[in-house]
Formats: C-alpha cells, structure tokens, sequence
C-alpha cells in the first residue's frame, strides 16, 4: 500500500536528491517498488497554494558521507 512520507530533497540540475537512513522503512520499500510520483507543495493559504507532481523511477545508491548541494 503506497504511503505519503515527508522528506527534504533539493534540484542538482538532472535530478532530485533525497537523502534516508539506510535502515529506514521507506528505502526497503522503494527497492522492492521503485516507481514513484511525488509531490512538491508551496503555499500557506488556499490562495497561494501551489503543487508540483512528478513521476518517476528512483535509483537507490548508499554514500558513507553527507549529502551536500553541488557548486554551480
């Protein structure tokens, strides 16, 4: 059953990063499903509400250091 789990990522100019402990739930569930469809939501009153929805497949790769945004 898919489920909705807030996580912080940043653009690195082809793709979105996103960062997890290894040992967390959602990494074991997006090995077993990769397809994803996120969404990126702005705004705090109706008004000014504004989302962004992707589709994609995610690509899973385990660093022993802390992710940073890239220069450039």
């Amino acid at each position: 059953m898919p489920r909705v789990i807030p996580i912080g990522g940043f653009w690195a100019g082809e793709e979105i990063v996103m960062s997890a402990a290894a040992t967390a739930p959602k990494v074991k569930a997006l090995a077993a499903l990769p397809e994803i469809a996120p969404a990126v939501d702005a705004g705090d009153s109706p008004d000014s509400a504004k989302t962004l929805s992707l589709r994609g497949v995610v690509h899973l790769t385990t660093v022993d250091e802390v992710l940073g945004v890239p220069d450039g």
